[in-house]
Formats: C-alpha cells, sequence, structure tokens
C-alpha cells in the first residue's frame, strides 16, 4: 500500500514524475522487490555510514559495535519468535480493502479526498505542514519557557496534533469517520466534510487549550 502510494505520488508529480517513478520503481513487482531491498539493505545505510564518517567520525568508533550489537539481537530475536507478516493471502477470497501503516494513513487520508490532486494531497501538503513546524522557532522567540506562558504557541501546537489524529483515524474509516471502511464506495472522502471537520476541530482545540491556559496562568 504505502509502494503503491509513493508510485502514484511520484507519478504525479511535475516534469520528471514519470522518469523518477520508472527510475525508482522500475515497470513491475519484480522490480519493485529488488530496487527497495537494494536500497533498504545496501544503498541508503552505505550513504548513511558515508556521512557520519565524514561529519561525526569519532561517532563511529562507538556506533559500528553498538549497530552490531542491536542488529545481532533483532535476528536472534527474529529466529526465536518469527512474526508472520500480515494476513496470508488466500485467493478464492474476494479482494478485501487494505490499510497502510498507520503512521502513513494521514496521507491516505487526503488523498481520498475527492477533486485533490493526488501530488498536492500526498506532497504539498504535508510538506508544507512539515515546513510550518520548522519555521515556528523562529517565530517562538520568548525567553520563558514554560507553558503557562505561552498560551498561544501551547494552543497551536495542540490544535495541529489534534489534526494530526483526526486524518490519521479517518485514514482507517468510510468516507463518514463514525463508519467502518467496508467497501470502495466509501473511499471518497467529501472535501466539505472533511475541511469543515478540521477547521472546526481545530477552532475548538486551539480556544479551550488557549482559554485553558491563560485561566491557569491567573490563577
Amino acid at each position: 500500500m504505502a509502494i503503491n502510494i509513493g508510485r502514484t505520488l511520484t507519478l504525479d508529480s511535475p516534469v520528471i514524475g514519470a522518469d523518477l517513478a520508472n527510475i525508482i520503481f522500475g515497470f513491475g513487482f519484480s522490480d519493485i522487490v529488488l530496487r527497495f531491498y537494494a536500497f533498504h539493505v545496501f544503498i541508503i545505510p552505505i550513504i548513511m555510514l558515508a556521512i557520519m564518517s565524514v561529519h561525526l567520525p569519532k561517532n563511529l568508533v562507538l556506533d559500528i559495535p553498538v549497530s552490531s550489537a542491536i542488529t545481532g539481537i533483532i535476528l536472534v530475536m527474529g529466529g526465536l519468535f518469527p512474526v508472520e507478516v500480515g494476513v496470508k493471502y488466500i485467493p478464492n477470497l474476494p479482494t478485501q480493502i487494505t490499510f497502510p501503516e498507520w503512521y502513513f494513513t494521514s496521507l491516505y487520508a487526503f488523498i481520498r479526498v475527492q477533486h485533490l490532486n493526488p501530488f498536492i494531497a500526498g506532497a504539498i501538503i504535508p510538506a508544507i505542514f512539515v515546513l510550518i513546524f520548522l519555521i515556528v522557532p523562529f517565530f517562538d522567540r520568548g525567553k520563558k519557557i514554560a507553558m503557562l506562558d505561552r498560551p498561544f504557541w501551547v494552543a497551536l501546537g495542540v490544535a495541529a496534533l489534534g489534526q494530526i489524529a483526526i486524518v490519521t483515524v479517518w485514514g482507517f474509516r468510510a468516507a463518514n469517520p463514525f463508519d467502518a471502511l467496508t467497501g470502495e464506495g466509501q473511499l471518497v472522502i467529501d472535501p466539505t466534510l472533511f475541511g469543515s471537520s478540521l477547521l472546526l476541530a481545530s477552532a475548538l482545540a486551539y480556544g479551550f487549550v488557549y482559554v485553558y491556559v491563560r485561566w491557569r496562568r491567573s490563577k
């Protein structure tokens, strides 16, 4: 599921989307398996080790034996207590609705919104959200670190966490978040319902936390 979403987002990227998708994902299931295996097992670890050796050379003295020990423990635990990878595939059963891992369901919810471009939903909106978190320290320059002394930023943070929680849960649910997702007809989310729910929940969370923090501070 996560790979399919990533491939769709890459294909919808402007200008180089199709070429980049062919380079990363190839042209079939076997290409995806081989390339992602190489990325995860060889290419990315080698790049990380190379960067660490240049940027933090002294840390490698401790990191290499610790990483080796952790890897050994994981291999031993995996051999002693094997875990099956999800539900077994049974060809005779009808196709079921599949879900990505919980940390991807927020993106899944945005992608399911009707009339919303997948690239905007899965790449631009999350990038804007992350960018906002990155620039907050440049605006929150107060010297007081107690939460009671910073009601605006505390309330803003709680509202943001509330939005993350809502879209994460909505990714598991039907178009109506109070219903379980059981069929393809429940996949498409109404944009008005989605946007108004996020705005209302954020406003309520921000207002409640802001008033509460100010009240606690006055006492």
